[in-house]
């Protein structure tokens, strides 16, 4: 059996980008940020949040 889940070091990042309706512009500013969730049958959990950097990019490491 891998021991992948037992290992406590692990990070998981995941990135994300926004552009603005109508064009190819980054979404950026103090105004906005990503929430992650991870959708369950009973309750939804909660992951991280990060703000949107100057290149539209959004990394939440969990």
């Amino acid at each position: 059996m891998s021991n992948f889940s037992l290992d406590a070091d692990i990070n998981i990042e995941v990135k994300a980008g926004f552009i603005r309706k109508g064009s190819d512009a980054p979404l950026t500013g103090s105004d906005y940020e990503f929430r992650l969730y991870e959708k369950d049958l009973m309750e939804d959990d909660y992951l991280g949040k990060s703000a949107l950097d100057e290149n539209r990019g959004s990394p939440c490491i969990f």
